[in-house]
């Protein structure tokens, strides 16, 4: 009877171990194994400073050039990583988002070939993307587009050439999950930015509206909607009289996109684009105050130069570009 006792205790024991360590279990918030499977380099080759907190003012150590990265969550302003140090081990860090994306989002594509992939702009190989893959494009500078592809367990950051991402990857009817993508958020890929005067939307000012005004804030950075070659590009100044002018024409769909009061990064006419490349930042050239910053976003059929007369003017020249963006995977919000 003493024996029987005893495993019966014990195998009390072990069942109420048991329910602790699954009540634990539970209590525990869970690990995402996706967000620890996203590898990249650091986009220079250079030393990167790495900081232990968020607000990027402890420094905590260097990435080297070298050291590939696995990161585990991503912000507009910094990134958090994990990354090698002697020994064999890793360290866990917050690096500047700038120092390893070029965007922290983008627009999906179906990758129609294989195409090699490099660790940074003219680095090593880094391995390939597949026919059929899901993949995002990020940004592109430089003949460089940057991208996020899926691989075994995870995905990884990577840069491919433009002329293969816009051959490959960048194709219209192409896309994947950006069917439900915002055109402001396309725009500016900042989930604050809105539209504050639709087409055809002017309620206080005579004329027709002929684009969309979207803002953001003075200063944020502004993506190209579409892939294209720039027809023309005024960099303007600041002020009623000094209207900046980008217009990237789609030969796709015949159609031109025109950016104005935008500050431009440096562009030049014949330039290929890419769809969610950086163009310029939001600004206020053409218009008399920093307090009405924002871009104006215009639809032209044909191969255009200019945007069509706006205020004061009331004829409407252009067509309500809602069908043309529908056809781009965005929504017109």
């Amino acid at each position: 009877m003493k024996n029987t006792f005893s495993v019966k205790n014990t195998g009390k024991r072990i069942i109420t171990a048991a329910l602790v360590f699954a009540l634990i279990a539970m209590l525990l918030p869970a690990v995402s194994s996706a967000a620890t499977s996203r590898k990249c380099y650091t986009i220079s080759s250079g030393n990167t400073p790495v900081y232990r907190n968020s607000g990027l003012t402890a420094r905590y150590g260097t990435i080297y050039g070298s050291d590939e990265l696995r990161v585990l969550d991503v912000t507009r302003t910094y990134s958090k990583v994990t990354y090698p140090i002697s020994g064999g081990r890793t360290k866990t860090g917050y690096v500047r988002t700038s120092a390893i994306l070029w965007g922290t989002g983008g627009n999906t594509y179906t990758s129609s070939a294989q195409i090699t992939t490099y660790k940074r702009p003219g680095g090593a190989s880094y391995g390939y993307v597949s026919r059929g893959d899901k993949v995002m494009v990020l940004g592109s500078k430089n003949g460089y587009t940057q991208i996020k592809y899926p691989i075994k367990n995870g995905y990884k950051y990577g840069f491919v050439t433009t002329t293969n991402a816009n051959r490959y990857i960048i194709k219209s009817g192409n896309s994947g999950s950006v069917s439900n993508t915002r055109l402001s958020y396309g725009l500016y890929k900042n989930s604050s930015a809105r539209i504050s005067c639709g087409f055809d939307g002017y309620t206080t000012t005579s004329g027709r509206h002929e684009g969309i005004d979207f803002v953001c804030y003075n200063g944020a950075p502004v993506y190209s909607l579409t892939s294209g070659k720039v027809v023309r590009v005024a960099y303007g100044r600041n002020g009623s009289q000094g209207l900046s002018t980008i217009a990237i024409y789609d030969s796709s769909a015949n159609k031109t996109v025109i950016y104005l009061h935008t500050n431009p990064v440096s562009l030049r006419a014949g330039q290929s684009i890419a769809k969610g490349q950086k163009i310029a930042t939001q600004g206020w050239r053409g218009i008399s105050s920093s307090s009405g910053s924002h871009t104006h976003v215009e639809v032209r059929s044909g191969r255009q130069g200019y945007a069509a007369k706006s205020v004061g003017d009331p004829v409407l020249n252009n067509a309500n570009p809602a069908s043309y963006w529908n056809a781009k995977g965005y929504r017109v919000q």
